[in-house]
C-alpha cells in the first residue's frame, strides 16, 4: 500500500517537473502508458499482504508452497495469516524500484522526443551500443580467451554461465 502510494507520488513528482521544464509544453497522452502502468500495479500487488484465502483463491499453488515450506516455523500461524504473491518481497521492491525508473524514463521519453529526426538519434544510439556489444562477444568467442569482457574469468567458481548470460553467485 505504501509503495502503491509512494510511486503514485513519484509519478506525479516527475509529471510537474516535466511542467516545469517545459511549461509550453503539456504532458502527452497515449496508450502506450496502459501497459506500463499495468505493469506497475501487478508488480505492486504481488507485495501486499492478503489474507490466505484471497491468495489460495488467486494462486492456489503459491498458497500450498508457502504453507508448506513455513508450517515447520516456531511462529508459524502468525505468519500464515497473511502472505504476499512474492516468495522474495527485497528482491521484487529491487526490481519494483528499477520499473518505476524505466517507467519514469520512459515517460519522459515519450514527451521529449517528439519528432522522427529527435527519434532516430537515440535509437541510433542503442543500435550503436547493441553492435559493439555483440562485436565484443563474437570476438570473446572467436578468439576464446575465456574472460567476460577481457576481465572476468567463467571459469571463476563464483559464476554460472547460461547461454550468454553471466550470474553471479551470492556464495
Amino acid at each position: 500500500m505504501i509503495l502503491c502510494i509512494i510511486s503514485s507520488d513519484i509519478l506525479s513528482l516527475l509529471s510537474r517537473g516535466i511542467n516545469i521544464i517545459f511549461r509550453d509544453q503539456r504532458i502527452i497522452w497515449t496508450w502506450a502508458y496502459v501497459p506500463v502502468g499495468v505493469f506497475l500495479l501487478v508488480a505492486t500487488l504481488q507485495l501486499v499482504p492478503l489474507p490466505v484465502g484471497l491468495v489460495s483463491f488467486i494462486s492456489p499453488n503459491t498458497a500450498v508452497v508457502k504453507t508448506e515450506l513455513l508450517s515447520d516455523l516456531p511462529n508459524a500461524d502468525t505468519l500464515l495469516k497473511s502472505m504476499t504473491f512474492s516468495f522474495y518481497p527485497n528482491a521484487t521492491k529491487h526490481d519494483l524500484r528499477l520499473a518505476l525508473a524505466v517507467a519514469a524514463v520512459f515517460v519522459v521519453v515519450l514527451n521529449v522526443f517528439r519528432r522522427p529526426d529527435q527519434i532516430k538519434r537515440p535509437l541510433m544510439v542503442i543500435a550503436l551500443i547493441g553492435g559493439i556489444i555483440a562485436l565484443i562477444a563474437l570476438a570473446q568467442n572467436l578468439l576464446g580467451n575465456g574472460k567476460i569482457y577481457g576481465f572476468e574469468s567463467r571459469l571463476s567458481p563464483f559464476y554460472a554461465r547460461i547461454a550468454h548470460c553471466v550470474f553471479r553467485s551470492r556464495a
